[in-house]
């Protein structure tokens, strides 16, 4: 019929509206506050700039796709509610579920295509923008140190190297910082060489002929050679046998949870205790990307009779919001349970979404006795 193919038409438009505006809020917040430091410090070239931001883009649009989705149902349901189109139909007989079909079917297949980028592209371009990183390093370490600038990418650290000779740095001073940012205390060193660890997941600093200080008790100690461990801001990955959970893709995903099950032949209990909470833990990875791309659906069975009661642009862009930050801190704390082995967080993570099924059982209820 005509007024789906126009509500489809209309909230699809509205929908890639939606998801483009939040992947450049989400990829500005999250990408540049990694890359943009090294750019500006002249640690990280242009064209490694815009390659970073184009690594992040999968992983960003897996969150912006739910956040643009609902936006757009909201949006599309509350204006044709505000110009009463909604009452029209409704009047021809169209019965309210008739008019969140064609939304359904667009929620349906933004589901499956979050689903292919949570599963299988996010995570292996996420590993692949670590991997860059860890290739700046890898490739010049000495860009983290530029003589004559103080430098903040070591956390806790502050670094100022007076001048270079080769590959040593001259007049090297190192201040400790404390939680609050006060300084604790200070290490200076006439000369220093900077070097990746053999682990290839922090930086060396060798220092000669310096003093170390402590401000609390103004102890000084004096030394000729000291080794003093960096590790940069943004982390540096691991190789491949310590990739973290979050850079699998679903394949390895399955093969670390099949990996990790329960083993009768051990004898001792805190090995298959390990081996149940690895178990647990790439669970939990993987139904958060089923339980978020799902959202999209239960997101949008929900947005059709709230936009419809509301009628108002400005409040559905309103309930939008608290939806979306409600929804993803009730993902954020369930997370928070990984590494208990009695409240089942793998499975806990699908509570959202069946608050938000129910509650829109609730008002769809409600929108039928209208």
């Amino acid at each position: 019929m005509l007024y789906r193919r126009h509500i489809f038409l209309r909230t699809l438009r509205a929908g890639l509206g939606g998801t483009g505006l939040f992947v450049a809020v989400l990829l500005a917040g999250n990408g540049l506050k990694d890359a943009m430091p090294l750019l500006v410090a002249g640690q990280m070239s242009l064209p490694f700039f815009f390659q970073t931001l184009l690594a992040l883009l999968p992983s960003v649009v897996s969150y912006a796709l739910p956040l643009g989705m609902l936006v757009a149902i909201l949006l599309t349901f509350g204006r044709m509610a505000a110009d009463g189109e909604v009452l029209a139909l409704r009047a021809a007989g169209v019965a309210p579920f008739q008019l969140a079909i064609p939304v359904l079917w667009l929620a349906i297949a933004a589901a499956f295509c979050s689903l292919a980028i949570d599963l299988i592209h996010a995570p292996r371009a996420l590993y692949a923008y670590r991997q860059g990183l860890r290739r700046i390093v890898a490739m010049d370490p000495l860009r983290f140190l530029r003589p004559g600038h103080f430098v903040q990418n070591f956390p806790g650290l502050i670094l100022h190297a007076g001048g270079r000779d080769g590959d040593e740095f001259l007049a090297i001073h190192i201040w400790e910082l404390r939680p609050g940012g006060a300084v604790a205390g200070c290490i200076r060193a006439d000369g220093g060489r900077l070097e990746l660890a053999d682990g290839g997941d922090s930086l060396l600093l060798s220092l000669r002929d310096g003093s170390m200080e402590r401000m609390d008790g103004g102890e000084v100690a004096f030394f000729r050679h000291c080794t003093l461990p960096l590790a940069l801001r943004h982390g540096l990955p691991a190789d491949e046998l310590r990739k973290q959970l979050k850079h699998m893709d679903l394949f390895e995903l399955l093969a670390a949870r099949n990996g990790a099950t329960d083993d009768p032949s051990l004898a001792d209990a805190g090995d298959r205790r390990q081996r149940r909470l690895d178990y647990l833990a790439a669970n939990l990875v993987l139904q958060r990307h089923l339980a978020m791309a799902s959202s999209i659906v239960c997101l949008a069975l929900l947005a059709v009779p709230l936009a419809m009661r509301l009628a108002r642009t400005e409040l559905s862009l309103a309930l939008a919001l608290v939806l979306a930050l409600g929804y993803y801190f009730a993902l954020t704390a369930i997370s928070w349970l990984d590494g208990s082995t009695t409240l089942r967080a793998d499975l806990l993570i699908w509570l959202p979404n069946a608050v938000l099924l129910a509650v829109s059982g609730l008002c769809w209820h409600l929108a039928a006795r209208r």
